[in-house]
């Protein structure tokens, strides 16, 4: 059974957000951090969905595994305008049960970027090169919930140095990110914003999230192409199972790039006979 879209009511701190953002000279790269079930992604919506009002603005969704922007494993880029832009988001935000469909993608190769840090490091970068390219007022960036760590401190951190954000807006529950934000507090032209988490955003479960990925999945195969490709000729890259064996192909996930190695499509390979 299809999930229902889900209604967000906007904090008002969040709309005061903007104001802020708008007077920003130049292109404001609105980075969005905070652990999982926090709001990022109704942040990151609602931001996009707003500064797009008064010029072009892109949502760069990095979070492999519950994005918003493209199917789970991949980081996609969505140009809003009078297309794409959601109404009636004054009052409230609507969430969709499913991925938009992305301008442009890369395949981070899980629904996870742990195990694939250079992957999301690199696939981020691409997007955001893309998004200048196409001269927004505003560029949105949401990110995974993969925060606590050493590791995951040093992926957000060199993930965030790559992007070079003007705009850092931290969505917290006990200031649990400032080991991440005192590597910003020195630099020039960078605005932080640390709010506390929206009482209306809840927890969801292991299951929930599962099942959200499930579903996009089963959306985006629906009515797959089949196609026979020749894998010893093709140009491979990412984690490559050994070609002895057959067992390490079957079933897995693969993305298949173009000649800037943006993601075309998602495919599974079923066969290597």
């Amino acid at each position: 059974m299809e999930q229902p879209d889900t209604k967000i009511v906007i904090p008002h701190e969040w709309e005061v957000l903007i104001q802020g953002i708008k007077r920003f000279d130049g292109i404001a790269k609105v980075f969005i951090l905070g652990g999982m079930d926090t709001g990022k992604t109704a942040l990151a919506l609602y931001l996009a969905n707003t500064l797009s009002r008064f010029s072009k603005t892109a949502l760069i969704d990095t979070d492999p595994g519950q994005s918003v922007v493209g199917p789970p494993s991949t980081a996609g880029l969505l140009v809003f305008n009078e297309q794409t832009r959601r109404q009636n988001f004054q009052e409230d935000l609507v969430l969709t049960a499913m991925p938009l469909k992305p301008n442009l993608m890369t395949f981070v190769g899980s629904t996870t970027p742990a195990g694939n840090l250079v992957q999301a490091i690199v696939g981020a970068k691409k997007l955001l090169e893309a998004a200048i390219r196409l001269r927004p007022g505003y560029i949105v960036i949401n990110s995974s919930g993969m925060v606590f760590g050493d590791m995951a401190m040093e992926f957000k951190f060199q993930k965030m140095d790559l992007i070079s954000p003007t705009h850092i807006i931290a969505l917290e529950r006990e200031r649990e990110l400032t080991p991440i934000l005192k590597n910003f507090y020195g630099r020039r032209f960078v605005s932080i914003v640390r709010l506390k988490i929206a009482e209306a955003v809840t927890e969801k479960t292991q299951a929930q999230r599962f099942a959200y990925r499930s579903r996009a999945f089963a959306s985006y195969f629906m009515n797959p192409d089949r196609l026979i490709l020749p894998l010893r000729t093709l140009g491979l890259h990412g984690r490559i199972p050994d070609f002895r064996a057959k067992e390490a192909w079957t079933n897995l996930l693969i993305g298949l790039c173009d000649s800037r190695t943006f993601t075309r499509s998602l495919g599974v390979i079923h066969n290597t006979a």
